[in-house]
């Protein structure tokens, strides 16, 4: 599913913007949930049943979040730099701050880049759409991949790890951070193939409906 998400956001995030917007924000609100309730709410006693009931109210409240934000693009596009706030924050933190091991650290960190980059894709939202979909499109095909070959952390096991201090990264990780990086260039010079003006939001009826 992520590779395939992956794939779609890659070449045809910046054409399909409705599409991109409703799927990342979709992510975005099922993540926000499942990460909360992972890291505040639930104990590791938790039943197995509580965490499908969870995922499906976050999916079912997701789709209504991207539903409405379909029709509203230029905030839907600030949601999808933010989204690319957050997953560069994890990236800064795993490769080169872990050692560090402080908990606020790390929050600031996703907290902060996530207004960062939420901030200068609503007021710069026409240029960052292509380059941040490249980059989610790259970072959900990779991390796809990572789930069948291994070396990459699981994100929910970050954040406990960041709060023990037990968090080490091992070395393919930084293969993977090479290869989302080369992908993200990659995927940028494909939009622009594909990408044809009369085919953008741009000069569409959603220009104005932000």
């Amino acid at each position: 599913m992520l590779v395939g998400l992956g794939g779609f956001l890659w070449t045809l995030g910046h054409k399909l913007v409705k599409p991109t917007i409703f799927s990342i924000v979709l992510l975005t609100v099922f993540s926000l949930i499942m990460i909360a309730f992972y890291a505040i709410f639930l104990p590791r006693t938790t039943k197995e049943w509580t965490i499908w009931v969870i995922g499906g109210i976050a999916v079912i409240l997701g789709s209504i979040a991207g539903y409405f934000l379909t029709k509203l693009v230029r905030i839907g596009v600030t949601a999808l730099g933010t989204w690319v706030g957050v997953i560069i924050s994890l990236l800064v933190h795993e490769a080169f701050m872990y050692t560090l091991h402080q908990q606020w650290l790390f929050w600031l960190m996703v907290i902060g880049f996530g207004i960062v980059f939420g901030g200068v894709s609503y007021w710069k939202y026409k240029l960052i759409l292509m380059v941040a979909t490249a980059f989610i499109g790259s970072y959900f095909m990779v991390r796809g991949v990572s789930l069948y070959i291994g070396g990459y952390p699981n994100e929910f096991t970050l954040i406990n790890m960041a709060q023990t201090g037990q968090l080490a990264i091992h070395w393919a990780f930084y293969l993977y951070l090479g290869f989302i990086v080369v992908l993200t260039a990659g995927g940028v010079f494909v939009q622009q193939k594909i990408f044809k003006p009369r085919d953008s939001f741009y000069d569409s009826d959603t220009q104005d409906t932000y």
